[in-house]
Parts: C-alpha cells; structure tokens; sequence
C-alpha cells in the first residue's frame, strides 16, 4: 500500500466530505447487505472527490476534484475484474471487484487492498480492520450509513469508510519523500458527488 507523491497516489487514493443534509428524506441507508455490493460496479458508474493534498508538516498543500468511473469489464487469470479510469483515460490499469469476501481493488502487480463484507467490527482481512458497520457519515449525498476499515502503514493510521451500495467515501493515503524518508499521511479523497446505475451489482 505504498503511496508516494505523484498522480498514481491519488488513482490509487479513495475518501467523502462532510457536509450538512437538510431534511429526514435526504439519509440514506441501512442497505440490506445480503443484496447490496460493497462497491456498485456496473459500466458508467462515476464518484467525483474532493482531492486533499497535504504537506510532512500536515498542513493543506492544494485541493482538486477527480472523477472515477468504471470504463469496461475485464479477466485476469480467469477472474472478472472491473476497470475504473479517472478524467477519460485509464488510471494505470487498476480492478474493483466485489466477491464472498467482500470488495478489492488491484494493478495485478504490486498492491491488491481488500475489504471484508458483510463483517462485524473487529474482524480483519489482509490488512484491513473493521472499526464500525454503521457509521452514520454526513455527505453531500446525505446521511450515509458507512463501514469504517483501518490499517496501519509505517506506522501511520490510516482510514477507509465505504457505503454499501454507494462506494467509497473517504479514503486517506500516505507517502515518504523521497528526500526526507519519514512517512506522512499525504493525501485525503472525500466524495462529493455521485451518478450510479440504478439496480448496480
């Protein structure tokens, strides 16, 4: 789960801003798990972020957006995968795919992060720990209900929160210089909008 600071980070990189919702109608959620993917990825489904970058001292060093959409389906050794590019072209070839044991995402060569679901707090796949299944998260969406997953890299914590059947909404990364060599925590995505296939699996 290595991020350094150039363009492949924030491909790699997934998180949701928090904002208010104004009435009852807008909270979304619970999902019924047994039905509801991790991650929809049906062709043409598309999350716009809030990209933060930030400085070793923690500061904020600039703020963009990217959008992410699924662009076409794939097999790798025999196993379906779904592709997903940023802005038009392909984010260096990267995979989602949703199975029994919950979401991944991969470039089939260096890193593959899975998240386990359905799960309950505490469990722990690869890297990952659930911390909560039921996050009510604030978005611009509305009132999510989240799953929150945490792991730790050179010594950092480090979040990912998903929606079921939404997608991710916050995802943090960090990075080491490559003159200092002390690891940060570098980079925040926040969801800010989303346009998804209604009945996505």
């Amino acid at each position: 789960m290595t991020h350094h600071l150039s363009l492949s980070a924030v491909v790699v990189a997934l998180t949701l801003v928090l904002c208010g919702c104004e009435s009852p109608s807008d909270v979304v959620g619970p999902p019924q798990e047994q039905t509801v993917p991790l991650v929809p990825l049906e062709l043409g489904n598309r999350w716009t972020y809030r990209v933060t970058t930030m400085t070793t001292e923690g500061d904020t060093s600039w703020v963009d957006t990217i959008s992410f959409f699924i662009s076409r389906d794939t097999v790798v050794n025999g196993v379906p995968w779904s592709i997903y590019s940023y802005d038009g072209p392909e984010a260096g070839t990267v995979g989602y795919r949703n199975d029994a044991i919950g979401f991944h995402l991969t470039n089939w060569e260096h890193w593959q992060d899975s998240f386990v679901y359905p799960a309950k707090v505490g469990d722990t796949y690869g890297q990952f720990t659930v911390v909560s299944v039921d996050s009510g998260i604030v978005t611009p969406l509305g009132l999510l209900t989240c799953y929150v997953y945490r792991t730790t890299w050179a010594g950092i914590e480090l979040y990912t929160i998903i929606a079921p059947g939404v997608g991710i909404v916050r995802r943090e990364s960090a990075g080491i210089p490559w003159d200092t060599g002390i690891p940060f925590r570098s980079q925040d995505l926040d969801l800010i909008a989303a346009s998804l296939v209604k009945g996505a699996g």
